[in-house]
C-alpha cells in the first residue's frame, strides 16, 4: 500500500473514533447525574447503536457491495449523525434525548462497519496491515477521551457537540478519499446466503453475541463506577485501555499468523471476564488493579472483536466484504449490543438502593466477571471442531 494512502485511510479512523470516544463512554456519567435517567433508561442509550445495528449496516453493506462507492454513504451518515447529535446535547430529559439518539446511531453504527470495509477495500496485504491502520482509530478514541477529561465535560453535554464538529469533519474529508467502487454488483442474493450459511461464521457470530453481554458493562458503566469510587480523572484513565489496545494491534499480525483464530479468541473472551473481577478489590488499598484491569482492554477487544472482524473478512472475500462486515454488525453489534445494554442496566438498577441511591458495584461486576469468564470456558471447550480456519 503506498505510504500516502496509509495515511489517508489512518486519518479516516482518527476521525471515525474520535466521533464515539468523544461522547460515548463519558455519556453515563451525565445521564445519570446531570439528566437524573435511571439505570435502565441509560440502558435504554446504550441499546441504541444495538438497535441501529440490527437495522442499518447489512442494508447499507448490500449498497456499498453493490451499488454506491462507500466514501459518498459515509459522507451522508456522518453529517446526519452529526446533526442528530446536536439535538441531544439540547435534550433536558429521556423523551427528549432517545429519538435524537436513536437517530445518531441509525447514521453513525453503519459507518463502523463501512470504515473497515473501506481500509480492507484499499490494501492487498489483508490482515497484516489492518491492524496497524487499525490503531489509528484507537488514538482518535483516545485523543477524544482525554480532551473531555482534561475539560472537565464528563458532567455536561460538550462532549456531544464536539462529537457533533467532528462529524461534519469527517463527513467532508470522506469525499477526498479515493474511491471504493462497488465490486459485488455481479453478486445475488443466492451469492448472501450462501455465505450466511457458513457454519464457522454462525458459530463465530453467536459466540461473539454472548461476548457482548459482558463487554456493555464496560462501555456503558465502568466511567460512572470509577467517578462513585472517587477515582480522579477517570475518562483518562481509561484511556489506558486504549493505549493497550495499540500495543496489542502493533503485534496482532505477527500473533494471528502464529496461533489458531480459535486460541486468540479463546484468550480475550477470558480476559474480557478476568478484568471485571479486578474491580472488586477496595479501591483504597488496590486502585492499580483499577488501572491494571483498565489496561486489560487492548487484549480483550483485539483478540475478541478485531480478530473475528479479520477472519469475517477472508470469509466475505472482495465482492462481498461489506456484507459481511455489515451481518457481523447485525449480530454482534446489533442483537449483541441491544441484549447486553439490557442486561448491564436491569443489573445496575437491581444492585442501586432505592432509599440511598448507592449502587452496589461488586454485585455488578461479579455478574459481568463470571458471565465473561464462563463464556471464554464454553467457547474453547465447543469451537474446536466449529470454527474452522480462514
Amino acid at each position: 500500500m503506498p505510504r500516502s494512502l496509509f495515511v489517508r485511510l489512518s486519518l479516516m479512523l482518527v476521525l471515525q473514533f474520535f466521533v464515539w470516544g468523544c461522547w460515548y463512554v463519558t455519556a453515563g456519567v451525565y445521564l445519570r447525574k446531570s439528566l437524573s435517567f435511571t439505570g435502565g433508561e441509560v440502558g435504554w442509550v446504550y441499546a441504541c447503536p444495538g438497535i441501529a445495528a440490527i437495522v442499518m449496516p447489512f442494508l447499507v453493506g448490500r449498497l456499498a457491495d453493490k451499488y454506491f462507492p462507500i466514501e459518498r454513504i459515509l459522507s451522508v451518515l456522518h453529517a446526519l449523525a452529526g446533526c442528530a447529535l446536536i439535538g441531544a446535547a439540547q435534550a433536558q430529559n429521556f423523551e427528549q434525548f432517545f429519538p435524537f439518539i436513536l437517530i445518531n446511531a441509525l447514521c453513525y453504527q453503519p459507518t463502523m462497519s463501512l470504515a473497515i470495509s473501506m481500509c480492507f477495500y484499499h490494501q492487498v496485504e489483508g490482515a497484516d496491515q489492518f491492524p496497524k491502520i487499525r490503531l489509528w482509530g484507537t488514538l482518535g478514541w483516545i485523543t477524544g477521551g482525554i480532551l473531555v477529561s482534561l475539560m472537565s465535560w464528563e458532567n455536561s453535554p460538550m462532549p456531544m457537540y464536539a462529537a457533533a464538529i467532528v462529524s461534519f469533519v469527517m463527513s467532508a474529508y470522506c469525499l477526498t478519499l479515493p474511491s471504493a467502487v462497488p465490486l459485488g454488483k455481479e453478486t445475488s442474493r443466492t451469492d448472501v446466503i450462501l455465505m450466511l450459511k457458513n457454519r464457522s461464521l454462525i458459530y463465530l457470530f453467536i459466540a461473539m453475541f454472548f461476548m457482548m453481554i459482558p463487554s456493555s458493562f464496560y462501555y456503558s458503566f465502568v466511567n460512572p463506577f470509577l467517578v462513585d469510587q472517587g477515582v480522579e480523572y477517570p475518562t483518562a484513565k481509561m484511556s489506558l485501555g486504549q493505549i493497550s489496545e495499540i500495543a496489542v494491534l502493533f503485534f496482532l499480525p505477527q500473533i494471528v499468523s502464529r496461533l489458531k483464530i480459535r486460541t486468540i479468541i479463546t484468550i480475550g473472551f477470558g480476559v474480557w471476564g478476568a478484568r471485571y473481577l479486578l474491580f472488586l478489590l477496595p479501591k483504597d488499598t488496590f486502585e492499580l488493579s483499577y488501572l491494571f484491569a483498565l489496561s486489560l482492554h487492548g487484549v480483550a477487544f483485539c483478540f475478541s472483536a478485531l480478530t473475528a472482524q479479520i477472519y469475517v473478512n477472508k470469509i466475505g472475500g472482495a465482492t462481498m466484504r461489506a456484507t459481511a462486515q455489515g451481518a457481523y454488525s447485525f449480530v454482534v453489534m446489533g442483537l449483541g449490543t441491544m441484549v447486553g445494554s439490557f442486561i448491564a442496566g436491569n443489573v445496575v438498577d437491581i444492585s442501586t438502593s432505592d432509599v440511598t441511591d448507592n449502587t452496589s458495584w461488586s454485585l455488578v461486576w461479579a455478574f459481568a466477571g463470571f458471565f465473561g469468564v464462563a463464556t471464554s470456558l464454553v467457547f474453547y471447550l465447543t469451537s474446536k471442531d466449529r470454527l474452522k480456519e480462514a
